[in-house]
Protein backbone atom coordinates (compact mmCIF):
# COMPACT_ATOMS: atom_id res chain seq x y z
CA UNK A 1 0.00 0.00 0.00
CA UNK A 2 0.99 3.60 -0.07
CA UNK A 3 1.74 4.18 3.89
CA UNK A 4 4.10 0.94 3.30
CA UNK A 5 5.95 2.67 0.34
CA UNK A 6 6.36 5.74 1.98
CA UNK A 7 7.37 4.21 5.49
CA UNK A 8 9.83 2.25 3.22
CA UNK A 9 10.99 5.32 1.88
CA UNK A 10 11.16 7.45 4.98
CA UNK A 11 13.32 3.85 6.47
CA UNK A 12 15.45 4.58 3.82
CA UNK A 13 16.37 7.89 4.05
CA UNK A 14 17.01 7.48 7.41
CA UNK A 15 19.30 4.78 7.09
CA UNK A 16 21.29 6.61 3.70
CA UNK A 17 21.32 9.66 6.50
CA UNK A 18 23.12 7.28 8.81
CA UNK A 19 25.50 5.94 6.94
CA UNK A 20 26.49 9.45 5.34
CA UNK A 21 27.80 10.47 9.05
CA UNK A 22 29.37 7.38 9.70
CA UNK A 23 31.45 7.81 6.59
CA UNK A 24 32.19 11.24 7.37
CA UNK A 25 33.32 10.81 10.68
CA UNK A 26 35.40 7.22 9.50
CA UNK A 27 37.03 9.83 6.57
CA UNK A 28 37.27 12.49 8.73
CA UNK A 29 38.54 11.53 12.17
CA UNK A 30 42.15 12.69 13.32
CA UNK A 31 42.90 9.47 14.11
CA UNK A 32 43.59 6.00 11.81
CA UNK A 33 40.70 3.91 11.50
CA UNK A 34 40.75 -0.01 10.52
CA UNK A 35 38.19 -1.87 10.04
CA UNK A 36 38.96 -5.70 9.83
CA UNK A 37 37.42 -9.07 8.87
CA UNK A 38 38.04 -10.86 12.40
CA UNK A 39 37.20 -14.40 10.83
CA UNK A 40 39.91 -13.90 7.81
CA UNK A 41 41.93 -11.33 9.78
CA UNK A 42 42.33 -8.91 6.57
CA UNK A 43 42.17 -5.11 7.08
CA UNK A 44 38.24 -4.32 5.08
CA UNK A 45 39.06 -0.73 4.95
CA UNK A 46 41.05 1.98 6.19
CA UNK A 47 40.96 5.76 6.38
CA UNK A 48 43.27 8.37 5.42
CA UNK A 49 45.34 9.02 8.74
CA UNK A 50 45.69 5.00 8.76
CA UNK A 51 47.14 5.37 5.48
CA UNK A 52 49.80 7.57 6.54
CA UNK A 53 50.43 6.07 9.45
CA UNK A 54 51.63 2.66 8.04
CA UNK A 55 53.00 4.22 4.45
CA UNK A 56 50.81 2.45 2.26
CA UNK A 57 47.36 2.98 0.22
CA UNK A 58 44.51 1.06 1.12
CA UNK A 59 45.28 -0.67 -2.19
CA UNK A 60 49.07 -1.25 -1.22
CA UNK A 61 47.90 -2.49 2.19
CA UNK A 62 45.42 -5.10 1.10
CA UNK A 63 47.89 -6.70 -1.51
CA UNK A 64 50.45 -6.81 1.69
CA UNK A 65 48.13 -8.32 3.71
Amino acid sequence: TNKELLFLHEQNELLLASESRYKSYFENASFPIFVLDPKRDVVLEMNKQAEEFLGYSKNEFIKIN
